[in-house]
This record gives structure tokens, C-alpha cells and sequence, in this order.
């Protein structure tokens, strides 16, 4: 299989720890670098996934792990017209995305572009969906999905929930769950069957736009430790997999 990686022109932890799991499972892949653009420093959030930008050379990368490395200018339809070219006349059959971005339709149209969203769809949408969980006592879980053009919505494959344990740490659950979707989206091939069931993520579901309050971000350790007992509870595998199962797609 051909698989195309939509990343930075910049070293990328997730773009590389995704890469390497392809490569093993022998796959052709093609990575499709954007510019990366340094967001405007704002007050700073709780980690709770790893410091992604990492200082290596991304195409020199791509040139020693025999992965091709395709520039992309920017964002604009004449771009979306280009991706998935590669000189030759094959195309990855399909896509993963491994930024923080909004796709535009064009880039979309005509092709299978998958994503793994840290909250479990379609109820937990949007922005810092991790970090809701924990404050609404929702099941922490990560979502492979075939994106549309807004965000969070479009195709389930499969949902996984990220178990929690006693004595289980905020980073420690932050690590695990990112771990959980690296390779949810790395092993994407097991689960695209499911895109025959089309379970939709419809706009009937809301969507968050505001990151958690800073005085709630501040102390949020403290706040997953008073809820650890409760998420424990909300995560285990019984509702979310009944319901689930009502589509064919299953979750774990």
C-alpha cells in the first residue's frame, strides 16, 4: 500500500514515530510537507501530549529512510490540486494526517484522508477534547476517523478507549493516550472495512471552541486526581460499545 503523510516541513515527533510503524509494516510512504508556521505565544497550557517539533532535517530524513519527500507551498486549491502527485502515475491510496490543521474541502475532495482525534466521537469534538474529558467525567479514548471538511466530523472507523488505572498519573494517562493514537492511526489498514458502515459524525453532536479555563488548566493534575476514581468508572467498555456495535464499526 501507498500511504501519504500530511506533515510540516520541520522534524515532527508524531510524523516520525507514525512513519517508522509504516515503514516496519513494509509500506510505500510518501511524506506531503506543509509549511510550519510558529503560532503567536500565548499564556501556556498543560502538556498533555509530548513536545512535538524536534530538530532534525525532515527531508533528509525521508532521503535516508528511503520515504519521499514532496514540499507542498501552502494551502490553496491550486495546491490541493497537486497533492497525491508523485511523478509517477500512482497515488496513495490513502492519506494520514499528522498536523494540527483544519483541511481544507479541496485538499479532501476525491480522497481518503484519515485522523485520530484524542476524545471519543462523535460526542467529544473540537478543541482540547483530552482535557474535556477529564473535567466532564466523559471516557477518555481516541477516535480513527475519515475527515470532511469541519472539524471533528466525517467517518468513524473505530474508537478506542485509554484504560485507567489506580494509581495512574496525569502525564502518565497523557503518555499513554497519545500512545494510543499513534498506533491507532499507524495500524489504520485494520479497521478500513468500517468505512462501509458510515457512521457519520453529524453536526447534531456540538462542538467545543474554547480551550479549558486557565484556572481549571492551572491545576489540572489536582482535578484528574478528585476525578480519577470517576473517570475510572466512566471509561469501562460497556455503553460505548453496545452502541458501537448497533453500527457494526466495534470499539474496545
Amino acid at each position: 500500500m501507498h500511504v501519504g503523510v500530511i506533515t510540516y516541513q520541520t522534524g515532527h515527533r508524531k510524523t516520525l514515530e507514525i512513519t517508522l510503524k509504516l515503514l516496519t509494516k513494509g509500506y510505500r510512504v510518501t511524506h506531503f510537507a506543509f509549511p510550519f508556521v510558529q503560532r503567536s505565544k500565548s499564556a501556556p497550557h498543560y502538556p498533555d501530549r509530548p513536545h512535538q517539533l524536534l530538530d532534525y532535517d525532515a527531508g533528509d530524513f525521508c532521503r535516508r529512510a528511503g520515504v519521499d519527500y514532496r514540499p507542498v507551498e501552502g494551502w490553496s486549491d491550486g495546491d490541493a490540486a497537486e497533492l497525491g502527485k508523485t511523478g509517477e502515475d500512482d497515488t496513495p491510496e490513502v492519506f494520514l494526517c499528522c498536523i494540527a490543521k483544519i483541511i481544507p474541502a479541496a485538499f479532501i475532495e476525491g480522497r481518503t484522508i484519515l485522523n485520530c482525534h484524542p476524545g471519543m466521537l462523535p460526542h467529544n469534538r473540537g478543541v482540547d477534547a483530552f482535557k474535556w474529558s477529564i473535567v466532564n467525567n466523559w471516557p477518555i479514548g481516541v477516535t480513527l476517523h475519515a475527515i470532511d471538511e469541519v472539524i471533528d466530523r466525517g467517518t468513524i472507523l473505530f474508537r478506542r478507549l485509554v484504560p485507567i488505572f489506580a494509581n495512574d498519573t496525569l502525564p502518565v494517562l497523557c503518555q499513554r493516550a497519545y500512545d494510543f493514537e499513534c498506533d491507532l492511526l499507524a495500524n489504520f489498514d485494520v479497521h478500513m472495512d468500517n468505512l462501509r458502515h458510515k457512521w457519520l459524525v453529524g453536526d447534531t453532536y456540538p462542538i467545543s471552541h474554547k480551550r479549558i479555563p486557565k484556572d481549571i488548566d492551572d491545576r489540572l493534575e489536582a482535578v484528574f486526581i478528585e476525578k480519577r476514581a470517576m473517570l475510572m468508572e466512566a471509561t469501562r467498555p460497556r455503553v460505548w460499545r453496545h452502541e458501537a456495535a448497533k453500527t457494526g464499526a466495534l470499539a474496545t
